[in-house]
């Protein structure tokens, strides 16, 4: 198989597991007609993410963390290295 040929199969196959999600699972399915719950199985492979509220969004942009929280391992610990360096050169002054 080629490379698009098995994009296409998993597409297909991630849109049959979400049109079988979403018609056994969800509370709001039974409002929804069938074309609707294609449509919004297509949106949900796309993006998965349903919204974007403080819940789902991502951490680092929902506006509860402080500025120092929001840093990622490696701003940390290249912050950290920096100040390393500081220390040891303010120590060779001494």
């Amino acid at each position: 198989m080629s490379k698009r040929a098995i994009r296409r199969a998993h597409y297909i196959r991630l849109k049959k597991n979400k049109i079988k999600h979403l018609k056994e699972e969800w509370w709001f399915s039974n409002k929804m007609s069938d074309d609707e719950i294609k449509n919004h199985s297509v949106i949900l492979i796309n993006t998965p993410k349903l919204c974007s509220c403080w819940m789902c969004c991502n951490p680092r942009h929902n506006g509860w963390l402080k500025k120092h929280e929001t840093k990622t391992r490696q701003e940390k610990r290249s912050y950290i290295d920096e100040m390393e360096q500081i220390n040891e050169w303010g120590a060779d002054l001494c």
